[in-house]
């Protein structure tokens, strides 16, 4: 059964969206001089685009393929003395072939557990409600769970909070995504915030970011002044820190290309993405 459809109003109502979450797809819709909206057309996401960039992800899968094909090869010559058969070349195969697929998708369903977990405890802060969390078995998601707590009592608790999974739209260059907080640091600045609960954080997120921040000044005509990446870790820190931050416009680690830049590049790959489509329907 596929997930409902969920429709957002933006743009001080001049635009309808739709999402559909299990699909991850979006629609919009502007409204039109006689005041009725025009065709809903499918958007194109954020992180569609920025997967444009691969930034060695796809080279890192195939290592990790041959890697399997390597083990289980040498397990299949210790145990069978290379009396081996068809059979067991098939599933050499297949467990090179399905489990790194298996494990994005496992990935995917933590980083969606962590994620609801952020939004419902953001959104009782801006709706001043009692958080109640949900209870998880699962140490990685309670391992990233902890990042968040831990970010929320050094810095998150100082924030003025504005929005948690926030829907937007650039009506200009014609792409959407989700934003997962919003708010107003303690210096007066206006952040968002990406949680990550990948491996590792990569340029594409970076540009990802960056989309976030010239959709939100489209729509609200202001300036975000820090871009935030939350790296919420899924192993258990040794060193007890269940979380790195990637403060893209305050770290000097990370200033060497601005804002402006980043959202540059992003649509670049806005234009290959686009492009590559093109040729795929001709």
């Amino acid at each position: 059964m596929s997930a409902p459809l969920e429709e957002y109003f933006l743009y001080n109502g001049n635009v309808r969206m739709t999402y559909q979450d299990d699909r991850h797809r979006y629609t919009a819709a502007v409204k039109q001089e006689d005041g009725k909206f025009g065709r809903d057309l499918w958007v194109p996401s954020a992180t569609n685009i920025g997967n444009v960039y691969d930034g060695g992800k796809a080279h890192n899968l195939a290592k990790w393929r041959a890697r399997l094909i390597s083990e289980e090869l040498y397990r299949l010559l210790e145990e069978k003395a290379f009396q081996f058969d068809e059979v067991d070349f098939a599933e050499l195969w297949e467990k090179a072939m399905v489990e790194p697929d298996a494990y994005t998708k496992r990935s995917t369903s933590i980083g969606d557990k962590v994620h609801g977990h952020a939004e419902d405890f953001l959104n009782s802060k801006i709706n001043g409600t009692p958080f109640k969390p949900k209870k998880y078995k699962n140490k990685e998601i309670n391992n990233c769970i902890s990042g968040i707590e831990q970010w929320w009592e050094e810095e998150g608790h100082k924030w003025e909070w504005i929005a948690s999974e926030r829907k937007c739209y650039s009506v200009k260059h014609h792409f959407a995504g989700t934003l997962d907080a919003m708010g107003i640091d303690p210096d007066g600045r206006v952040g968002i915030i990406d949680f990550k609960t990948g491996k590792s954080v990569y340029d594409s997120h970076r540009f990802q970011i960056a989309s976030y921040a010239l959709m939100v000044e489209e729509e609200d005509n202001l300036n975000v002044d820090r871009r935030l990446i939350l790296h919420l870790k899924k192993s258990k820190a040794r060193n007890g820190k269940q979380y790195t931050p990637y403060d893209l416009d305050l770290d000097a680690r990370f200033t060497g290309a601005t804002k402006e830049e980043d959202i540059k590049a992003f649509l670049g790959l806005r234009q290959v993405f686009y492009r590559t489509r093109e040729l795929q329907d001709r």
